[in-house]
């Protein structure tokens, strides 16, 4: 007859067998999926927007659906892009009709007020007539700008998907380490999985509905 102690190593044995089963079927799940950027996921039914799960800027206050298709073929990776056209402009409405509404209030900060010359306020509030007869420049105070010894990381709804940045700073005029990851950058591994199994005529409908952009992976 085992003892209780043997009894005791058995049950966490099996309950540390049976974790990293899970632990291992997350890890390939991750492996699979993780890479590939929301304009990939959403085209499988699996859904994710910076815009909604980290709201920015404006977005919060604005009326917008994310086009899910769970097809997660060409055609469908090619028309949730003509929904998102359609959601672009939704969007660009409703910022127009703010604006028509609320012409000149709080675009700028009271601290660039308090550095910028008196002409950037007079056209900025439509006293003078600007019509191309000044040209309103970067301050050097922007241009130079010094930004305190730390790091920062901050993501973004781009045009191809998600875009990612991390810049490190030691405390002078210039970055000490900038590092962007891309839409194009995660979407690329997704060709090692897809492409595989096609007719040559098939790739280039394949890789174009991916979207993929050469400049925009070379980081």
């Amino acid at each position: 007859m085992s003892s209780p102690a043997t009894n005791v190593t058995q049950v966490m044995n099996d309950v540390v067998n049976a974790m990293l089963s899970i632990f291992d079927a997350l890890a390939q799940a991750l492996q699979q999926y993780a890479p590939l950027i929301v304009t990939v996921l959403i085209t499988v039914g699996l859904f994710a927007d910076v815009r909604l799960v980290e709201p920015y800027e404006a977005y919060d206050r604005l009326d917008f659906e994310i086009p899910v298709f769970e097809e997660g073929d060409a055609l469908a990776r090619a028309w949730q892009r003509v929904e998102e056209i359609k959601q672009s402009l939704n969007i660009i409405e409703q910022v127009v009709d703010w604006l028509e509404k609320h012409p000149r209030e709080g675009f700028m900060h009271d601290k660039f007020w308090k550095t910028a010359p008196k002409l950037y306020r007079d056209v900025y509030e439509g006293k003078i007539d600007y019509a191309g007869k000044y040209r309103v420049k970067l301050m050097p105070l922007f241009a130079t700008l010094k930004v305190p010894a730390g790091k920062a990381s901050a993501r973004v709804e781009a045009g191809r998907g998600e875009i990612f940045y991390y810049v490190e700073s030691d405390g002078k005029d210039v970055p000490y380490r900038v590092r962007v990851v891309s839409p194009s950058f995660r979407n690329v591994i997704a060709f090692k999985y897809v492409m595989p199994g096609h007719r040559l005529m098939d790739l280039p409908a394949i890789y174009g509905s991916f979207d993929y952009f050469p400049p925009e992976w070379d980081r």
